[in-house]
């Protein structure tokens, strides 16, 4: 039905008699739009991608032609997420904390680091809500 929910949605360029033409096809659901293409309008076709996506593409680029690349464009570890952090991100999975934070961000978090300061460097006099931010 039309009101379905499409689950994904690639960019396809498709040749025309003016050049090439940019087109979104919906994909991956099980609606009337599956496989329908349909054309974006003017203001999409000026969309360029940001400063972040060209370094990295580039970067992806010089690595499969061989060449030895380290890449800190997407700000991205070229290591797998230590086991104790994987299990903790499993574990807030497990009790339902999979919302957005405060924007300042978690206030125990927030409050441990002024603890930290405190403890480890001296630092004293800080409050979690007026000084500490975590994004």
């Amino acid at each position: 039905a039309r009101g379905s929910r499409v689950v994904s949605v690639a960019v396809l360029r498709q040749s025309s008699r003016n050049g090439w033409r940019r087109r979104i096809r919906l994909s991956s659901c099980s609606c009337s739009y599956s496989s329908e293409l349909y054309e974006v309008g003017s203001t999409a076709e000026r969309l360029k991608p940001s400063t972040t996506v060209a370094i990295s593409d580039l970067a992806t680029e010089m690595k499969r032609e061989g060449k030895d690349v380290i890449s800190l464009a997407p700000g991205e570890p070229d290591f797998d997420t230590p086991q104790r952090i994987a299990l903790a991100g499993q574990n807030a999975i497990g009790e339902g904390k999979t919302k957005y934070s405060p924007n300042a961000g978690v206030a125990d978090l927030r409050e441990a680091i002024v603890r930290k300061l405190e403890r480890e460097n001296g630092i004293s006099g800080l409050s979690a809500s007026k000084n500490i931010v975590v994004t």
